[in-house]
């Protein structure tokens, strides 16, 4: 069974439950049944909408389209972009943040974030998200991985393995043309 059957197999399960009826056996459960509550209920119902949006997304999760985090790329220059000091080894997108966020002319103004950055590459197509335990991640997608988008893996202060994403030289341009893009939007001259 595919991921997106199970998928569709989990929806008609809770729209039974929301419905009040016991999906192993399509009969009705009791009035004095959990899952009769009307907050249960509900929920069940919102479960359902939430995973029939991923269905007819290919069982994809992804971030809306058009609802990007809140950003000031009027901070920004375009030109200013263009002294962006790339690194020859990657480095993740917090720091390619910070690195832009360097590039702004007065005291105390970012213009971007890591989560703006994300967000943008999401849109993109770079990166998706994916769940890892009780939290949403990001991890490149194919198209990511063929620019330079990878998976890191490091230790930790207190030894543990945990994994990063990086951007090579290249993905580290292909984000600066994207911000540079955002910024000539923000600015009307595109």
């Amino acid at each position: 069974m595919t991921e997106l059957e199970i998928m569709q197999r989990a929806k008609m399960y809770i729209d039974k439950m929301a419905n009040g009826i016991d999906p192993l056996t399509d009969k009705p459960v009791g009035e004095d049944d959990l899952i009769n509550k009307v907050n249960i209920s509900r929920c069940l119902f919102y479960v359902s909408g939430v995973l029939d949006k991923v269905i007819k997304n290919g069982g994809e999760v992804t971030a809306a389209k058009g609802k990007r985090s809140k950003c000031s790329y009027s901070y920004l220059n375009a030109e200013k972009l263009k002294d962006f000091p790339y690194s020859e080894t990657p480095i993740p997108l917090s720091k390619i943040s910070d690195m832009i966020n360097e590039l702004i002319e007065g005291e105390g103004k970012k213009a971007v974030s890591y989560r703006i950055l994300a967000d943008l590459l999401v849109s993109e197509g770079y990166l998706e998200d994916y769940v890892s335990g009780n939290s949403t991640k990001k991890r490149p997608t194919k198209k990511g991985e063929e620019t330079g988008i990878c998976i890191d893996e490091r230790i930790g202060s207190q030894g543990t393995m945990y994994n990063v994403v990086v951007y090579n030289k290249y993905a580290q341009h292909l984000v600066i043309a994207l911000v540079e893009k955002e910024v000539r939007k923000a600015a009307g001259t595109i």
